[in-house]
C-alpha cells in the first residue's frame, strides 16, 4: 500500500516549514511512519528540527521515533536519476562532464522540481513510510513544483523535442551521417565542437528521457489521488493573507482541492480584566496591567476579525490557528508545543468573530 501525501504550501516566511514540521511530528506521535521532505532550498526545517543540515534520503529525526526528515538536494537527485537509467559507468561520467547536461541540471527552469518528483515518487510507493509531509518552495514556487510534472510532459511531447530525439529527427540524422550536408550546414553555425557535444548529449540522453517522462506522470497522478491532500498556510500578521483565496483559485484551476487552511501568528487572548488586577496586586502596577490587557484584547480582537473577513473564502473548510510565538522554533520541543493546535480544527470559527 503506497503512503499518504501531504503537500504544504504557502507564501513565504509565513511558517510553512515549521507547519510541516509540526503535522510530521504530531502524525509520528499517532504511531505513523512518516517521511518530511523539504524542497525549499532554505536551510529552516533543519533548524526547526534542531539539526546542522539535513541528509538528501530520509534519515531518523534524533529523539523522534517515527519520524525521517530530509532536504532535496538537486545534484544528489540527478545522480540517482543516472543511475537509475544509465548502467555505463562511462556512460554516466560522460554526461555528467557535457556541458548541455550541465546547464539541465544548474539552469533549466524547473530543474529541482524535475528531480524532486523522481524523489517523492519513490518514497510514496516504497513500503517504508506511512506518510509523506512535502513542505514546498514559497509561493509561486510551489505553483511552479506543481506544474513541473505538466510541462515536462509538454515538453518530451513537443515537436521540437521529437525531432531532435527521433530516429528520424535533424540532429540524429547529422550525428549519424558524418560528412553529410546537414552536419556540415549546422556545424557552420554553430562548430564542429559543438555539434559533437551536443550529439553526444542527446544520445545519452535517451533513456533519462523517458524515465523522468514516466516518473513525471506518476508525479501528476500523485497529485489527483484520495490519499493526497493539500494544506495552505498563512499568517495572520502579514499583508500575504489576503493572497491565500488567489492561490487557492490557482489550484482550483489545477483540478486540485484544498483540505485544509493553517493560520499562524494570532495574537493570543490575555486573562481578564480581574486576573490581571489580582496578578498585579500589591505592586502598584495594577492600572498598567488593566490598561495593558484592554489593548491586547483590543489588539487580538481586531486581528481574528480581520483573519475572519480574509479567510471568508473558506467557509465549510478545517481550519487551524497557531498563537504567535515569541522566538523562531529552533527544537523539537519548541514544535512540540504546537502540535495541539493542529491536531484538531478551530472551535468555534473564525466567522463567529466577524460582528
Amino acid at each position: 500500500m503506497s503512503a499518504e501525501l501531504i503537500f504544504v504550501l504557502g507564501p513565504g516566511g509565513v511558517g510553512k516549514t515549521t507547519t510541516s514540521a509540526v503535522i510530521a511530528l504530531e502524525a509520528a506521535a499517532r504511531g505513523q511512519r512518516v517521511a518530511l521532505i523539504t524542497v525549499d532550498p532554505a536551510r529552516r526545517l533543519a533548524q526547526a528540527l534542531g539539526q546542522e543540515r539535513l541528509p538528501h534520503r530520509p534519515e531518523p529525526v534524533p529523539g523522534v521515533d517515527g519520524l525521517d526528515a530530509a532536504m532535496i538536494d538537486r545534484s544528489e537527485a540527478w545522480a540517482h536519476v543516472l543511475a537509475q537509467c544509465i548502467s555505463e559507468t562511462a556512460s554516466i561520467s560522460a554526461l555528467k562532464s557535457n556541458r548541455y547536461f550541465q546547464s539541465l541540471v544548474s539552469e533549466f527552469p524547473g530543474s529541482l522540481e524535475y528531480v524532486a518528483s523522481d524523489v517523492i515518487v519513490g518514497l510514496v510507493a516504497e513500503a517504508d513510510y506511512d506518510l509523506v509531509v512535502v513542505d514546498t518552495p514559497p509561493a509561486t514556487d510551489a505553483l511552479a513544483f506543481l506544474d513541473a510534472p505538466r510541462r515536462l510532459g509538454k515538453v518530451f511531447d513537443g515537436e521540437f523535442l521529437r525531432l531532435l530525439r527521433g530516429g528520424g529527427g535533424i540532429m540524429s540524422r547529422a550525428a549519424r551521417r558524418g560528412g553529410g550536408v546537414i552536419r556540415k550546414v549546422l556545424a557552420t553555425f554553430v562548430g564542429e565542437a559543438t555539434m559533437e557535444e551536443l550529439a553526444g548529449f542527446l544520445q545519452l540522453m535517451q533513456e533519462v528521457l523517458a524515465y523522468m517522462r514516466e516518473r513525471s506522470r506518476r508525479m501528476r497522478a500523485l497529485q489527483y489521488r484520495p490519499e493526497t491532500r493539500f494544506v495552505l498556510v498563512g499568517a495572520a500578521d502579514t499583508a500575504q493573507l489576503g493572497d491565500l483565496e488567489t492561490f487557492r483559485n490557482q489550484l482550483s484551476q489545477r483540478d486540485l482541492s484544498l483540505h485544509a487552511l493553517v493560520v499562524n501568528r494570532l495574537i493570543a487572548e490575555p486573562p481578564d480584566e480581574a486576573s490581571c488586577r489580582k496578578a498585579a496586586a500589591g505592586t502598584g502596577l495594577e492600572e498598567w496591567a488593566t490598561r495593558h490587557q484592554s489593548l491586547i484584547a483590543g489588539e487580538a480582537a481586531r486581528q481574528r476579525t480581520r483573519v475572519a473577513e480574509k479567510t471568508r473564502w473558506a467557509e465549510g473548510l478545517p481550519r487551524y490557528t497557531v498563537p504567535c510565538l515569541t522566538l523562531e522554533p529552533r527544537c523539537l520541543e519548541d514544535l512540540a508545543r504546537l502540535m495541539p493546535h493542529l491536531a484538531q480544527p478551530t472551535v468555534p470559527p473564525l466567522e463567529t468573530m466577524i460582528p
